[in-house]
C-alpha cells in the first residue's frame, strides 16, 4: 500500500508487518527501564491520531525496536515491511524541516530510512524490505501510567 506522509511516499506490506509484530515481537516488559515501562501506555494514551498512524502502517504502538530517554522525552524506532519511494533525507540531520508530524496537536515526529547502514537494531527474522520509522516523543508529565 503506498503512503503520502509529507516528504515521504513509501510502500508498505501492511499485513506481513502486522503479522511480524503480531507474532514475533515482544513486548518492553524484558527492559526494566522507566522509559521502556511507561513508553507502551503513554503512546497508547498520547493522540489517537498517532495511534491510528501506526496500525495503518501495520505496527504495534506498544512495540518500539528500541526506545530511549526518559518517562517524558523519549526517542527509537519501529521497523515495517516496505521501501522508501520519495523522500530520502541527506546525510544524518533529522530535525522538524523533514519530519513527518501525524498529529499536529501532539510533539510525535517522525523520519523514514531505508539504509541499512543508518537504521538502529532490526528484530531477529523481520522480513526485507526493511524500512524504519525513527520518531521523536516528548509526553506530557501528567501522563502518570
Amino acid at each position: 500500500m503506498i503512503f503520502q506522509l509529507g516528504r515521504y511516499t513509501i510502500d508498505v506490506d501492511v499485513e506481513k508487518t502486522k503479522d511480524f509484530y503480531a507474532s514475533a515481537i515482544a513486548s518492553n516488559e524484558i527492559c526494566s527501564c522507566p522509559c521502556c515501562q511507561h513508553f507502551p501506555n503513554a503512546i497508547m494514551s498520547c493522540s489517537t491520531i498517532i495511534v491510528d498512524f501506526l496500525n495503518n502502517l501495520g505496527i504495534d504502538p506498544r512495540k518500539p525496536g528500541e526506545v530511549f530517554g526518559d518517562k517524558y522525552n523519549c526517542s527509537g524506532w519501529y521497523h515495517i515491511v516496505g521501501t522508501l519511494l520519495n523522500g530520502r533525507v541527506d546525510g544524518l540531520v533529522y530535525d522538524s524541516s523533514n519530519a513527518f508530524i501525524p498529529d499536529k496537536t501532539v510533539d510525535f515526529i517522525v523520519w523514514f530510512d531505508d539504509d541499512s547502514n543508518r537504521m538502529g537494531w532490526i528484530e531477529k527474522n523481520f522480513p526485507s524490505p526493511i524500512l524504519e520509522l525513527s520518531f521523536s516523543a516528548n509526553f506530557p508529565e501528567q501522563t502518570n501510567i
